[in-house]
């Protein structure tokens, strides 16, 4: 494939990842609720109510088999200081995939230091943010409970690159694998 025909590829692959990302958004904010939905009632609402009677232990007490103190965080201060709208957890998940395109782009240009075309890191760069950003996860971004998928997802990955620069740079392998772990605990 000769360079100007990567190019407008690339070009198409751009206008096409930028036209995901915005009928992303606007899907985020043509089906935004402020009512608490499914797991939101217990998860949301119920922890809410229980943190402000004084049970702290709510904080790490299960929802369903799963403890989630970091979503937790981001619920409360929904509820707290934003009236319980959800606004910002819906922001929270919009941020949440665009931090794991960032990294998965880290990955990426790692990957392409080994090859001798770099053309299609850009081509590769946009199919990444378009898959993160698919519509066909509306559910993740529209409902502000989805922030601890997100974060399933997100902080093993994380660990991942950071063992992965561990290995790749032996000078500063004790500061990554202290990354690695934090993000792996």
């Amino acid at each position: 494939m000769t360079s100007n025909a990567i190019r407008r590829f690339t070009i198409l692959a751009l206008l096409l990842c930028g036209l995901i990302v915005i009928t992303s958004l606007i899907g985020g904010v043509i089906s935004f609720s402020p009512v608490p939905y499914w797991d939101m009632w217990d998860g949301f609402v119920d922890f809410y109510s229980k943190v402000q009677a004084g049970d702290y232990a709510a904080w790490w007490a299960p929802h369903n088999e799963h403890r989630i103190v970091l979503s937790r965080l981001f619920f409360w201060s929904d509820i707290r200081w934003f009236g319980g709208l959800s606004y910002s957890l819906i922001v929270i998940n919009y941020l949440l995939a665009a931090a794991g395109c960032v990294v998965f782009a880290h990955f990426l240009n790692e990957a392409f230091k080994q090859l001798p075309n770099k053309d299609t890191r850009p081509f590769f760069m946009c199919v990444l943010v378009s898959w993160l950003f698919c519509w066909s996860q509306h559910e993740n971004f529209t409902v502000g409970f989805q922030s601890q998928f997100f974060m399933a997802q997100l902080f093993p990955l994380c660990a991942f690159y950071f063992i992965y620069k561990m290995s790749s740079v032996p000078q500063k392998a004790t500061q990554y694998f202290v990354f690695a772990a934090l993000f792996g605990v």
